[in-house]
């Protein structure tokens, strides 16, 4: 009775440890990716991901609290901020850096072809103060020449391939941190690099490679700091396991900067995630506040909390460095003089106007006689004639359907409300994209809809998978708004005002 005893409440810890495990597992992870102190405020730039890596965008920006880790107290702020960077004002420079030469040719078509679908996601072109320039290399390291998005996405289709043999990985990325400070020299942006490679390098025929790979991210990590720059790196290896040394070295850079590595198994993945990298950037947070707690010159080491449908999490600590003219605070002697100051000139104006008023009053003793005013001839008067009634308002036109099933498709969706009630929209192709502009693989014409709406890649022949492409009114899964997730045989999707039940057949 005594084992059997043990062994239950042994079996029972095990179980609770499992259930542990799988609960901090799904934990949401804070990350601060960049501090700036500017001219008017404190800006902290922070990413929310869920379990599977994903943004979470409805964090409640009043939890957010700021932590001097020294005694580890909050820091008072004044007149916070928390947005994300899409719908903030702060600008961003993009950088696309793609392995181009014989051996990854399987690869970048796909690179190339999803980093023009980044540039057209409705959070990145209705933004105008962003920078996107794309940069590929084999020996040698080409930037893409574009005076706009349009050009640029076209220069994208002609690229040719690489025949080149032995790419310089880390010489392309010393020419990609230079091209920062050229494209945004006073550092208003905040920076990414995202990077789409196989890893390899010059240094893989060094005796003790990984040591030599390793005093190469040593040297290129604290420009990469210094520079405010967050890498973002996908690694893929056309090569399967015969590239696992070469994605270590890509996995220990993106750590050791500060960013985050995405692996691919598969081209179709390295569209994936590019989709991935694109939304981890515009749906990022910025926190701005002021604050008086802060001393000139000094390097600080802060943190973050923040509650999340009840759950607290906490960010890693990161260095915050003063300048030698603070922000002010709202409660200092500037803003308390600038107060004043309004005041005073707010009286001035408002005597003004009541000497003004004295005067029509009592200037001059008596009103001067007005002249009669010209009687306006007959004939100005236009004839009588009926009323003018309202004028209807034109309707738009309503959509063109075909319902006729195509010969082949992996799947389809229904209609349950509007113009779109009953009406079946097919999937036909592995790679799908939803939107209202032309060109869509299927386009869905209401006012809700985005040019460019979203997408759906098919995986391993019967995995959908569903991404929204930065939509300005959502993807919704059975209620629920998402950035990607797989669907069901069953699932109702709602895009903007629209919504669908999905079926296979």
């Amino acid at each position: 009775m005594h084992r059997t005893t043990r062994g239950a409440l042994a079996l029972l810890g095990v179980v609770l440890g499992l259930m542990l495990t799988v609960e901090a597992a799904a934990a949401p992870t804070l990350r601060i990716l960049h501090t700036k102190v500017s001219e008017a405020d404190y800006e902290i730039y922070f990413s929310l991901q869920d379990a599977n890596n994903q943004p979470i965008q409805d964090l409640d920006g009043k939890t957010v609290e700021l932590i001097d880790t020294k005694n580890d107290e909050q820091v008072s702020v004044d007149e916070p901020s928390v947005k994300l960077l899409h719908e903030s004002d702060r600008p961003a420079m993009v950088l696309f850096i793609v392995a181009n030469y014989r051996a990854f040719n399987d690869g970048n078509a796909n690179a190339f072809t999803a980093v023009s679908g980044c540039l057209d996601r409705e959070d990145a072109s209705k933004r105008t103060g962003d920078t996107f320039a794309v940069m590929h290399y084999g020996e040698n390291s080409n930037l893409v020449p574009a005076s706009s998005v349009n050009s640029l996405k076209a220069q994208l289709e002609d690229i040719p391939e690489g025949n080149e043999t032995i790419p310089k990985l880390f010489s392309a990325l010393d020419t990609a941190i230079v091209q920062f400070d050229r494209k945004d020299p006073q550092a208003n942006a905040r920076r990414y690099m995202v990077i789409i490679s196989d890893g390899h390098g010059e240094w893989e025929g060094a005796e003790q490679r990984n040591q030599r790979a390793q005093k190469k991210i040593d040297r290129l990590v604290p420009k990469l700091k210094e520079k405010g720059i967050t890498p973002i790196i996908i690694g893929f290896s056309p090569t399967g396991n015969l590239g696992r040394n070469a994605l270590a070295q890509l996995s220990n850079l993106a750590e050791q900067g500060g960013g985050t590595y995405r692996p691919a198994v598969d081209a179709i993945e390295v569209s994936s995630a590019v989709d991935d990298a694109c939304n981890a950037i515009y749906n990022s947070y910025v926190y701005q506040f002021k604050t008086g707690d802060f001393e000139p010159k000094t390097a600080y080491n802060v943190k973050l909390k923040a509650n999340y449908q009840g759950e607290a999490v906490e960010s890693a600590p990161a260095k915050l460095v003063t300048p030698e003219i603070l922000p002010e605070s709202s409660g200092g002697w500037l803003w308390w003089l600038m107060v004043i100051f309004g005041g005073g000139i707010a009286l001035m104006i408002l005597i003004g106007i009541l000497v003004v008023i004295g005067r029509m009053f009592t200037g001059g003793g008596q009103q001067q006689q007005q002249p009669e005013p010209m009687p306006v001839p007959a004939q100005l008067y236009p004839a009588p004639g009926p009323a003018p009634g309202p004028v209807a308002p034109v309707p738009p036109p309503r959509p063109v359907f075909d319902d006729r099933p195509p010969p082949r498709f992996y799947g389809k969706f229904t209609g349950l409300n509007g113009d779109y009630t009953d009406r079946k929209l097919y999937i036909v192709d592995e790679t799908t994209t939803i939107g209202s502009a032309d060109g869509n693989s299927i386009n869905i014409q209401h006012g809700t809809i985005s040019k460019k709406h979203a997408g759906i890649r098919i995986k391993d022949g019967n995995r959908f998978e569903m991404h929204d492409f930065g939509s300005t009114n959502g993807v919704f899964i059975n209620g629920k708004r998402i950035t990607k997730q797989f669907l069901k045989d069953g699932d109702r999707v709602q895009f903007g005002k629209l919504e669908f039940i999905f079926t296979l057949q």
